[in-house]
């Protein structure tokens, strides 16, 4: 008996002894198991979002600011009379009261989110009531100060506050920082301790984003292309603003747009970004990258003639002729042939160079690949990979059987404005944090497309395509050389293949002041059903009047002081490409006196003028032939 009795009394000690063991262990020793313990019976953890960083233009302008709004939450437990509430609630929020009764008898919940980013005065409303229950927590609300503008690059964010479109979308990481966590205290019953409604938290804000966009350059863009789509009754219309050194967007607008303030309420296709993600055949803009194959490869010089076979010619059984019938040209220098927008003149050209040569030429312009662009949803195009059948070789020269992007084109067109170099577009120009400057973005230059040399050829033949005979006559700007090239071309059928009858991508790209280029400018208007749709009628009048205000806003000296000093610009260019050939008459139609007399100036040439009026109609020997050994001319004008 002693014996059973000494080992119960052993045993209850050793239980005591673990007891007290234990419970010195809880009260002196910490423990991360039984803090998380602790914590879960006695708080909730609710994730709310740090205040998203701002989005400025390069001038500091906002574009996208987060100001604060206040999100209502509510505990069941507490909420004494709920069918009052919840119809009371309605009246104020987009709910119905069966929705909010809902939520508001929520069974063995004591938290439920009842509306998240209120208004301040609905705020003050319901707060007003003080009822038991329910509660307020600051948070941020996304705002677009200025509603649609730049609506396709901005994008816009969703209720949780992640980016799902644009910038918001590839820079959500950068802009809203960290998610961070509140505490929400409860008592030992489980009631959360809220102190008159308000919870309160530190949060780290996002990095803000510095553009490379000229807000107002970016108005005046978004306007221009509203009103050409109204006077054309057009589907939609498009363009990017670059400068031409850097490649850097001031300005990129796709219409129709819509409010980022209200996202949802707008139609999917009014929300894409055409000049990133539409691939479409681009026409005669495409010209000017096959002269510059034929530059570097040797094959022409801006003055060397070819035969244009009076406006058509056949290949592979197919016809190719001039998109207007009334040009039938015998003969065009090259620089006429891009002036004069020739299809015959180009496939003419295409004939006389190898596949691989011009397929080289036009992915180092960049065609076919995605430019690396800092915004979601590039398209790369289309570039059929040689070998190509004649009358494909001949479409591709003149910009049908290819498929390319608006940035593609313009980014193309800033190798030939600034001397030669594909330079990577960009949008983004810097992130700052809190605690200061974050990165840089700056020029990236990919690789050297074109000579200096063959550069500036093809820029002086650009500006003759804006001279007094060439299709982007209506693109010039008063008081500025422009160097630029229509382009029209008939919309591919996507659903019965072939094209479309009767409806057309009509564009522009070109850059001024072409001697010393600051702005790159491509227009697109789609499918103009009224007042003309060749490119040299929609978007040349519209590409001038975008760069008239580009170049007076930033203040940029005129160059030249008026419309007869552009047209003696162009042709002492044209001048300038017809000493390259000495031993080729030039085609002198349509000059004026003093243009021939600057012309004849110390040449030996002994020339006859018929007529001291008007323009000249013609010369003996005619233009593309040699000089005869007396370099006698015969000059007549009317």
């Amino acid at each position: 008996m002693k014996h059973r009795l000494s080992i119960l009394l052993i045993w209850f000690f050793g239980i005591w002894s673990v007891l007290i063991l234990r419970g010195l262990q809880l009260q002196i020793l910490p423990s991360d198991n039984l803090l998380q313990a602790s914590q879960r019976q006695y708080q909730r953890i609710v994730k709310l979002n740090s205040k998203r960083g701002d989005i400025f233009d390069r001038n500091s302008s906002q574009l996208a600011i987060s100001v604060p709004a206040y999100s209502l939450f509510a505990d069941p437990q507490l909420i004494k009379n709920p069918r009052q509430i919840s119809l009371k609630l309605s009246k104020i929020l987009p709910y119905s009261q069966k929705n909010i009764y809902k939520k508001l008898t929520k069974k063995n919940s004591r938290f439920v989110w009842i509306e998240r980013l209120l208004a301040e005065d609905a705020k003050n409303k319901i707060a007003a009531w003080d009822v038991r229950g329910l509660g307020f927590k600051d948070e941020y609300k996304r705002v677009y100060p200025n509603k649609n503008l730049l609506s396709h690059v901005i994008g816009f964010t969703g209720e949780n506050g992640r980016g799902l479109e644009g910038l918001e979308a590839r820079y959500d990481s950068y802009l809203r920082a960290d998610q961070k966590e509140m505490n929400l205290p409860k008592d030992a019953r489980g009631r959360f301790l809220v102190e008159d409604g308000w919870l309160f938290m530190q949060e780290r804000d996002g990095e803000d984003i510095y553009l490379t966009i000229d807000a107002d350059l970016q108005y005046v863009v978004e306007q221009e292309l509203k009103k050409a789509i109204d006077f054309h009754n057009a589907d939609a219309a498009w363009a990017v603003v670059l400068d031409p050194k850097t490649s850097e967007v001031l300005a990129i607008s796709s219409q129709p747009d819509f409010d980022l303030n209200k996202p949802t309420a707008a139609p999917l296709n009014s929300r894409h970004n055409r000049v990133l993600t539409d691939v479409y055949e681009p026409g005669s803009t495409m010209k000017t990258i096959f002269m510059a194959s034929a530059l570097k490869e040797g094959v022409i010089e801006p003055n060397t003639m070819v035969d244009t076979s009076e406006g058509k010619i056949e290949l592979n059984g197919k016809v190719i002729s001039e998109s207007d019938d009334n040009h039938r040209y015998k003969r065009l220098s090259a620089t006429e042939i891009l002036a004069y927008s020739s299809n015959v003149g180009l496939a003419k050209l295409a004939l006389k160079m190898d596949d691989q040569q011009i397929y080289d030429t036009i992915t180092d312009f960049g065609f076919g690949e995605k430019v690396g662009f800092d915004i979601l949803g590039e398209s790369r195009g289309l570039v059929t990979r040689p070998p190509w059948r004649d009358h494909l070789k001949a479409n591709i020269s003149f910009g049908h059987g290819i498929a390319v992007t608006a940035l593609q084109v313009a980014n193309a067109y800033a190798v030939i404005a600034n001397g030669g170099v594909l330079n990577r577009p960009y949008i983004v120009r810097q992130r700052r944090g809190m605690d200061g400057l974050v990165q840089v973005n700056s020029t990236h230059a990919l690789r050297r497309v074109l000579t200096t040399k063959d550069a500036e050829k093809l820029k002086m033949m650009l500006i003759s395509a804006t001279g007094d005979h060439g299709t982007g006559r209506r693109a010039r700007v008063r008081g500025f050389p422009v160097a630029g090239k229509t382009g029209t071309a008939q919309k591919v059928d996507l659903v019965n293949h072939g094209y479309v009858k009767d409806q057309y991508i009509s564009s522009f790209v070109g850059f001024l002041p072409a001697n010393a280029p600051e702005f790159l400018i491509y227009v697109v208007i789609d499918n103009p059903k009224r007042n003309g749709y060749y490119a040299a009628d929609t978007a040349a009048p519209v590409f001038s009047r975008i760069a008239q205000y580009a170049v007076n806003s930033r203040g940029i000296a005129p160059v030249l002081i008026s419309e007869s000093d552009i047209v003696k610009t162009i042709e002492a260019e044209k001048e300038i490409a017809e000493k390259l050939d000495e031993n080729i008459i030039p085609k002198m139609e349509g000059w004026s006196m003093r243009e021939v007399v600057r012309f004849l100036q110390n040449k030996d040439i002994d020339a006859t003028i018929k007529g001291r009026k008007g323009r000249v109609v013609r010369t003996t020997p005619s233009e593309g032939q040699e000089w005869p050994e007396d370099k006698k001319l015969k000059i007549y004008m009317e």
